[in-house]
C-alpha cells in the first residue's frame, strides 16, 4: 500500500496543501495523512502515518523538507522505515524522483549520507576550534557548573572543612562558602536523628530558601566558626550544637564551651 504524508505551515496557503495531495494522488498514494502545523516539531499526523505503515508498505511525500527538517533527520526516517521493511519515495529530490525500493535510489541516500556527515565533522571541528582560541584568549567559561548543596551540606555535617569540599567537587571555595549551612540550619539538622529524616529536612528548608531567601540574605554558619583549639583536619569547625528532646529544632543549647562559668 501507498501511503501518502502531506505537510504545510499554517502560515501557508491552504492551497499548497491542496497541491500536495493532489500530486500524491496522481502518484498513486492510496490513503493520505495531511497536515497544517505552525511547528515542524509537533507533527501529530506524520507520527499516525508512521504508526499505520507495514512491512511491505511505502511512505511518499512530495519533497524531503515536507517530510524532515534536515538530511540527518531524513535518513533516521528512511533508516526507520527500512528496518521495517517498508519503502520510501521523495516524488523531487533536486528534479530527481527517489524511490528507495531500487539500489540507485540508495546510492543516492548514501551519499547524502555522507554528506551530512561531512558537514556535521566540519561543524565540529570549528567549534572546537572556536573553543581553543576562546580559552587562549581566556573568553572560555564552559557550561556553567551544577551545585549540589545537599551534598555540600552533608560533607559539612560529617566534619569535612569546606577547603576539603571545595576540593573533592571541584568547586571554588567561595562557591562552598556560599551554600554552607547556617547555625541555625546546623542545629534544625542534627535534631532530626536519622540521615533519612535529616535529608528530608535538608531538601524542605533548601526549597524554602530557594523561593524565599537571597544567597545574600542569609548568614553562613563560616561567621559563627569557634576557635580551632587545635582541631585537626576532619573536625567541624563550628560550635558544637546540640539539643535535647524537649527542645524545639530551631532552638539549640549552648556548649559547655558558652557557658559561663559555674556558680560560686
Amino acid at each position: 500500500m501507498i501511503v501518502g504524508y502531506a505537510r504545510t505551515s499554517t502560515a501557508d496557503q491552504s492551497a499548497g496543501l491542496e497541491a500536495q495531495e493532489r500530486d500524491l494522488h496522481a502518484a498513486g498514494a492510496e490513503r493520505i495523512y495531511a497536515e497544517k502545523v505552525s511547528s515542524i516539531a509537533q507533527r501529530a499526523k506524520l507520527d499516525e502515518c508512521l504508526r499505520f505503515l507495514r512491512d511491505g508498505d511505502v511512505l511518499m511525500v512530495t519533497k524531503p523538507d515536507r517530510l524532515a527538517r534536515n538530511t540527518a533527520e531524513l535518513l533516521a526516517i528512511e533508516q526507520d522505515l527500512s528496518s521495517r521493511g517498508i519503502g520510501l519515495i521523495l516524488l523531487s529530490l533536486g528534479g530527481e524522483r527517489i524511490d528507495t525500493r531500487n539500489p540507485t535510489s540508495k546510492l543516492i541516500l548514501t551519499i547524502l549520507a555522507g554528506v551530512a556527515t561531512w558537514e556535521r565533522e566540519i561543524m565540529l571541528e570549528r567549534q572546537r576550534e572556536g573553543i581553543a582560541k576562546a580559552k587562549g584568549q581566556g573568553r572560555y567559561l564552559g557550561r556553567k557548573q551544577e551545585i549540589d548543596t545537599v551534598d555540600i551540606w552533608k560533607r559539612f555535617l560529617a566534619g569535612e572543612q569546606p577547603a576539603a569540599i571545595a576540593r573533592s567537587l571541584s568547586l571554588a571555595r567561595s562557591s562552598v562558602y556560599r551554600h554552607l549551612p547556617t547555625a541555625e540550619d546546623m542545629a534544625s539538622i542534627r535534631s532530626h536523628g536519622t540521615s533519612d529524616k535529616q535529608d528530608a529536612l535538608m531538601q524542605s528548608m533548601l526549597a524554602i530558601y530557594a523561593s524565599d531567601l537571597s544567597p545574600a540574605s542569609r548568614q553562613p554558619v563560616r561567621k559563627e566558626r569557634a576557635p580551632r583549639n587545635g582541631m585537626g583536619l576532619g573536625q567541624t569547625p563550628i560550635l558544637d550544637v546540640t539539643t535535647d528532646s524537649s527542645a524545639r529544632p530551631d532552638q539549640a543549647r549552648s556548649t559547655p564551651q558558652d557557658a559561663g562559668p559555674p556558680s560560686q
